[in-house]
């Protein structure tokens, strides 16, 4: 597969094993003597919370093709669960490749089973993935997931950017009467430079913190928190646990867009 940016050509070639590798310390950044040609290694960090094992996350090349090694960050990640994240098989040969696990479908009220499960999703989705990006190389993470579709890089920092959006709509929903939220242009985002120059570990980290810090807050809600509103400019009124369904499916919905392009890297 190739991919021109720019008058770059991106040349996306079959995953490679990535090296792995442990050093201390904070934010720094390895180089080719250490990686070599942009491969992955992986973060090998223990928890924040040190009630789990260490645990090995990927640390994944940046634009030029150096790999960034950021432990605190990483750290973030592995202070999650590590739960299986379920997503319902699909028959590849008839999906659309743009909605592998189908599209949003809205309904009016939820069960307190189906907050749990929606609750459980988006504990699962930070490790999923990290781990459908390990071992991407640089030129791969710059490789669409379909034809005329986003990078595997922009789907990532698209991730972060939109369940930042969550946490904060959420947050304005249940402080605020009826808030009125403001919508953004997803498309232009992911082609600023937080996308194209920021390796894909920034945003998995973000992910992971944005995250612990609101399943926190949807396992605190009562029947009527739940049932508190906010007025989407494209949606309309959406409740609170409405938001919480449509955020489960749209985190699992990347995550299959990223495994279906890794496995026709192989």
């Amino acid at each position: 597969m190739f991919r021109k940016d720019g008058g770059v050509t991106h040349v996306c070639q079959p995953v490679s094993a990535a090296r792995t590798a442990k050093r201390d310390g904070f934010m720094h950044r390895s180089g080719d003597d250490e990686r070599g040609e942009g491969r992955t290694g992986m973060l090998c960090v223990g928890s924040l919370s040190r009630k789990t094992e260490n645990r090995c996350v990927p640390a994944l090349p940046g634009p030029d093709g150096r790999s960034w090694k950021v432990d605190m960050l990483a750290d973030a990640l592995t202070a999650l669960p590590h739960t299986q994240n379920r997503m319902p098989p699909t028959d590849n040969s008839t999906v659309d490749a743009r909605y592998p696990i189908g599209t949003f479908v809205r309904a009016d009220h939820y069960t307190g089973a189906e907050r749990a499960a929606f609750i459980e999703r988006l504990v699962a989705q930070p490790a999923a993935m990290a781990a459908a990006v390990s071992g991407l190389s640089a030129d791969q993470l710059n490789c669409p997931y379909r034809a005329g579709g986003w990078t595997i890089r922009q789907l990532v920092h698209h991730v972060a950017d939109s369940h930042v959006h969550m946490y904060i709509r959420v947050k304005l929903a249940l402080s605020a009467d009826e808030p009125l939220i403001n919508a953004y242009d997803q498309d232009a985002w992911v082609l600023m430079a937080d996308v194209t120059a920021v390796s894909p570990l920034v945003s998995l980290s973000i992910i992971a913190t944005i995250h612990e810090r609101v399943v926190a807050i949807f396992r605190s809600l009562s029947q009527a928190d739940f049932e508190r509103g906010l007025m989407h400019p494209e949606n309309g009124r959406m409740t609170v646990e409405q938001v919480l369904a449509m955020y489960a499916w749209h985190g699992d919905h990347h995550i299959a867009h990223i495994r279906a392009a890794k496995a026709a890297l192989r």
